[in-house]
């Protein structure tokens, strides 16, 4: 990716966003000395535009997208989300270094699909994290229209609980409020999600200074240098994948 001109890259993402009612997946090979993968989940109807995050990455890129079916449920496109990993990631993946990242329901995906590899690094930007519609229906909403997730997501809790791995690198990020989404238009309670997995070891929950639930959108070239960065460390101790996630996130992020 990183020999690709920028004009060329547009190009391609509107060439596949053309397509993505046909194209789940696609996976742009690396750099033969490179044997890191960065897999990338889209956020529901992102389609292909966050493609634009790996434009500096040297690694193997699979890209995930699934407009059917927003938080990866299984549909004509690819299969539910454990299924995919078992069945395909696994054969691209192998037994190398991993990143995972995506933006809400793609970090819900990411957060996910990097339990089945050990060791795996994790950059999820405002994930949901569990099923929320019985908590939102108890709320009173004024000037707010809260957006539900399904009632069958997998709960990442319990999945991470499940697969611990002392080895994996996992932050999440959320902005400090939503008030850009705007709140009349959709409101997800990043908040509520976060803190579902505050607790579990090597979680780390970041609170940037942003009022958008779509923390990337704005600051795409950055994560793009983020990725490219942690992908070149993929191996190195948890403290420096944790501390080089927590710097980016100090520069980015703090305004004057």
């Amino acid at each position: 990716m990183i020999d690709l001109p920028a004009e060329e890259l547009r190009s391609l993402i509107t060439e596949f966003n053309e397509r993505a009612d046909k194209l789940g997946c696609v996976v742009i090979e690396g750099e033969i000395e490179c044997d890191r993968t960065v897999v990338i989940f889209a956020g529901n109807l992102e389609r292909f535009h966050m493609l634009s995050a790996a434009q500096t990455l040297k690694c193997k890129v699979v890209y995930v997208q699934d407009p059917e079916s927003g938080w990866y449920q299984g549909s004509c496109l690819i299969p539910e989300l454990s299924v995919f990993c078992q069945m395909f990631l696994k054969d691209e993946i192998g037994n190398k270094p991993a990143l995972f990242f995506g933006q809400s329901s793609g970090a819900y995906a990411a957060l996910v699909a990097s339990t089945y590899f050990p060791g795996s690094t994790v950059v999820a930007c405002a994930p949901q994290t569990r099923s929320d519609s019985a908590v939102k229906t108890k709320v009173h909403f004024a000037g707010i229209r809260p957006l539900a997730t399904p009632d069958d997501l997998i709960d990442v809790r319990a999945r991470l609980i499940e697969a611990s791995d002392p080895h994996a690198s996992t932050t999440i990020v959320m902005a400090v409020g939503e008030a850009d989404n705007p709140v009349h238009a959709h409101f997800w309670m990043d908040y509520f999600h976060g803190l579902h997995v505050w607790d579990l070891p090597n979680v780390g929950v970041s609170i940037v200074n942003s009022n958008s639930h779509a923390v990337v959108h704005r600051n795409v070239r950055a994560y793009a240098d983020l990725l490219s960065e942690l992908a070149a460390e993929l191996s190195a101790p948890v403290a420096r994948r944790n501390a080089i996630t927590r710097e980016f996130l100090d520069r980015t992020y703090s305004k004057p």
